[in-house]
C-alpha cells in the first residue's frame, strides 16, 4: 500500500463526553476496528481532568469501571464484550481489593482473560491504578 492510499473500514477513534479529550498526548479514549474495540488505558478522572476518589483505590477502580461501560456502552456493548482486561497499579497491597472490584463487575458465569501488573509509577498524577481493554463487539451499529 503506497503513501496516499485509501484504508478500507479504517479503524475510527472513539471519544466519549465523560472524560477530557487526550488530543493534545495523540490518544483517543477507545479505537473500534471492526468488531474489535481497543480501550486505551482508564483513570478515575473526570471530565475536568481531575482525580476521582484521591488516595482511594477501590473508589478509583470503581469509577474506572464506570469509564469502560460508558464507552462499551457508547458502541453498542457491555462489560461482557471484553475478552482480555490489563491492569496497572502502585501497591502490590491493593491487588486483592482491585481483584474483588473487578469480580464484582462481572456475571459469575463469564470472566474476561486478565493481567496485572504493580508499577512504579503511572503517568498521571494522583492515579493508583489504570486498566486497558480489549472487546470483541458484533458488527451492528
Amino acid at each position: 500500500m503506497g503513501a496516499g492510499a485509501q484504508v478500507m473500514n479504517p479503524p475510527t477513534a472513539i471519544h466519549v463526553p465523560m472524560l477530557p479529550s487526550f488530543a493534545a498526548a495523540g490518544i483517543a479514549h477507545a479505537v473500534r476496528a471492526g468488531d474489535l474495540l481497543f480501550l486505551s488505558g482508564q483513570i478515575a478522572i473526570d471530565k475536568d481532568g481531575a482525580i476521582v476518589g484521591a488516595g482511594d483505590v477501590r473508589a478509583q477502580i470503581s469509577y474506572i469501571f464506570e469509564i469502560l461501560k460508558a464507552i462499551l456502552a457508547q458502541e453498542g456493548g457491555s462489560l461482557r464484550n471484553i475478552a482480555k482486561l490489563t491492569t496497572f497499579y502502585l501497591d502490590e497491597a491493593d491487588f486483592p481489593m482491585i481483584a474483588e472490584v473487578r469480580r464484582g463487575q462481572f456475571a459469575d458465569d463469564y470472566r474476561p482473560a486478565s493481567s496485572s501488573f504493580c508499577v512504579k509509577a503511572l503517568p498521571y498524577p494522583g492515579s493508583l491504578v489504570e486498566v486497558e481493554a480489549i472487546a470483541v463487539l458484533d458488527g451492528r451499529r
